[in-house]
């Protein structure tokens, strides 16, 4: 059997007389005072219930191993469990106090530095970047992985280049609209502002129709016949008179009477449509503008209405000048700002269109004033050639714009015979 007992136990055998075994415990025979291993537990057994008589199988032998000697002490240990002769288990004891708290451990050492990431704004095409660089691009953020830029390997866009970019926070979508807050109280009215200049002179209308003859006065009294007078030479044939006829001209400046404003077809639609007033030179300009900042081109449109006066016989023979459109575009290039044109007779299920005009120099007004016009059509033109007197010809002005190129549109000129 297994003992559970710590290895210094060790048996006696009567009166001491086992010099054998005290030696084995670590013991000596010259000093017997000294019994070093000897089992106390043997001797708190002795105290409780006297010296006992140890049978012979009990004792242990030199020659017995250390497990066989802790066995045996098992077997008497029992024996006097058995026979009542040791007390029953005492009370547990009161906890004793808590140790006072150990000294604080050393400081480990310092970490190691954490990379370092740079903020860099809008991301530009134009600037170098290095690893670690954080941009912006169209409302989401983005931190350089590797190197680029016009100095090295080119610029790499952030939204296309995830090799050179990762993408570390996402624009987020746009919320849903809040409720319509309530309808505050109107507030007081404000002083009167101060008059303002005088503004200047309009350019002179156009001439009215002719009016009508007045009744003829009252015949007067029939005077005395006179004699009859000598008959005179025979007069110079005069120059033959003209057909009765004029060139009437007709400009329409923005903002043009009855236009309506409108989003182009094919949805891209996004950006500002203003109205406003500029000189170029000695020139003033009113104008209509659009621009958008997308990086696609969007589009806006005027739409204009012209009644052809009764009067009307035909388009004007001078060249280029039946009908002109003034415009001015930020760039030649119409990939990045333009006009289009689009003429109908209305009642017609058909229409034309001409495009794309741009200025001939970058931010500059193509004009009839300037005589530099590039929307311009003839009397031969094919959408100007069916306008007769009293039809209505619609014209839709396109503009279209990209990363904050402006078109502009200005006066309408009309050139006829009637």
């Amino acid at each position: 059997m297994s003992s559970t007992y710590t290895p210094n136990l060790g048996l006696r055998k009567p009166s001491y007389k086992d010099p054998a075994t005290r030696n084995k415990w670590g013991g000596s025979i010259d000093e017997p005072g000294d019994e070093g291993v000897l089992n106390t537990n043997f001797n708190l057994i002795d105290t409780t219930v006297g010296p006992r008589s140890y049978t012979e199988e009990n004792y242990i032998l030199d020659e017995e191993p250390l497990s066989e000697s802790l066995d045996k002490l098992d077997v008497k240990l029992h024996e006097v469990a058995s026979s009542g002769g040791g007390g029953g288990t005492g009370a547990t004891g009161p906890t004793g106090p808590t140790g006072a708290t150990g000294p604080a451990g050393l400081t480990g050492p310092q970490g190691l530095t954490g990379p370092q990431f740079t903020w860099k704004g809008e991301w530009d095409s134009g600037t170098d970047y290095v690893v670690n660089d954080c941009v912006e691009r169209n409302g989401s953020g983005y931190v350089a992985i590797l190197a680029s830029g016009p100095g090295g390997i080119g610029a790499k866009d952030p939204e296309t280049e995830s090799s050179y970019w990762d993408l570390f926070v996402e624009k987020g979508e746009t919320g849903l609209t809040g409720p319509q807050g309530i309808t505050g109280p109107t507030g007081l009215t404000g002083p009167t502002g101060l008059t303002g200049p005088t503004g200047l002179t309009g350019p002179q209308g156009i001439t009215g129709p002719t009016g009508e003859t007045g009744p003829t006065g009252l015949t007067g009294p029939w005077g005395l016949t006179g004699p009859t007078g000598l008959t005179g030479p025979q007069g110079i044939t005069g120059p033959t008179g003209g057909d009765g006829t004029s060139l009437i001209e007709v400009v329409l400046f923005p903002e043009y009477p009855g236009a309506t404003f409108s989003q182009a077809p094919g949805g891209l639609n996004t950006g500002q449509f203003t109205t406003d007033s500029e000189m170029q030179g000695d020139t003033r300009f009113n104008f209509y503008e659009w621009s958008s900042d997308e990086t696609d081109l969007n589009s806006y449109d005027v739409i204009v209405q012209w009644k052809v006066p009764s009067t009307f016989i035909q388009w004007t023979e001078v060249e280029n000048k039946a009908l002109v459109i003034d415009i001015k575009t930020d760039s030649t290039d119409d990939s990045t700002s333009c006009i289009s044109i689009e003429l109908q007779k209305d009642g017609v299920d058909s229409y034309s269109e001409h495009s794309p005009f741009t200025s001939t120099v970058d931010g500059e007004w193509n004009s009839d004033r300037f005589d530099n016009e590039v929307v311009f059509f003839d009397q031969g033109d094919t959408d100007l050639a069916t306008i007769s007197a009293n039809d209505v010809l619609n014209i839709r002005i396109t503009l279209s714009s990209k990363d904050g190129n402006k078109a502009r549109v200005g006066p309408i000129t009309f050139r006829y015979v009637g």
